[in-house]
């Protein structure tokens, strides 16, 4: 895979170069965070593990920056080499900045632990305060303001009932019944889809949609939804007492 994505890069590259762009343009190549756990998890863990960032300038010389960075870097250097005076943008520091650069604090770590709860409001869930609106002859989910998704959708809930997740069909999560059933015992979710693809209800109903809810503690609820339909966040949350 890494012989592949090597390829396509320096591919991509030439083409760039060869269609004159790269005259006037930097070109960024970078990974925004390490492999995320997979099947070969236990063999990257053996390994030194680090992001890449490569910055292909017309201007700019050959060097390799050995200073302690990460993606929070990214921006203030791009800057940097695009002619600004900004040494430090929030976190991140220009790496090809002199000495006199903002220092970094201490334990970058505990600073940014620190201010978790503001990134997480950043990309958290909808918590679905104002519901949600299915459409099962459209195909459409609505959520929030302005936010819309297709069916089916797998909502999951953490111990104290707030949307942990939101999954829609996809490349990400191909089967969301088997998404479901990977989550732990005491996981809770609402899922929304084909009654035939959700739930045991006979293949008879199969044009027929389904919201399916299972508690904490197993239980597992199924209801129709014959047409278009509101549902309140308290409606979506699995109930204990069913």
């Amino acid at each position: 895979m890494t012989g592949i994505l090597a390829s396509e890069v320096t591919d991509s590259g030439s083409r760039l170069e060869a269609d004159g762009i790269l005259e006037d343009t930097i070109l960024v190549i970078g990974s925004d965070h390490l492999a995320m756990h997979n099947s070969a998890s236990s063999k990257l863990e053996l390994l030194e593990r680090r992001n890449l960032l490569m910055i292909l300038s017309p201007d700019g010389k050959a060097m390799e920056v050995n200073r302690p960075g990460s993606t929070l870097d990214i921006a203030p250097t791009l800057l940097g080499l695009q002619g600004s005076n900004i040494q430090a943008l929030g976190f991140g520091r220009n790496l090809l900045g002199n000495d006199a650069s903002p220092p970094r604090p201490d334990d970058l770590d505990a600073v940014i632990s620190s201010h978790k709860a503001f990134f997480m409001r950043q990309w958290s869930f909808d918590q679905l305060e104002d519901g949600i609106i299915v459409i099962p002859d459209q195909n459409i989910l609505k959520f929030g303001e302005n936010k819309i998704g297709g069916l089916p959708v797998l909502i999951s809930f953490d111990k104290e009932d707030f949307v942990d997740r939101i999954y829609f069909q996809g490349m990400n999560s191909p089967d969301l019944v088997e998404e479901a059933n990977l989550m732990p015992s005491d996981g809770a979710y609402s899922m929304i889809g084909r009654c035939s693809k959700v739930s045991l209800i006979p293949a008879k109903t199969q044009s027929k949609w389904c919201l399916v809810q299972k508690t904490r503690l197993g239980d597992r609820n199924v209801s129709m939804i014959d047409g278009y339909k509101y549902y309140s966040r308290e409606e979506l949350v699995p109930q204990l007492s069913w």
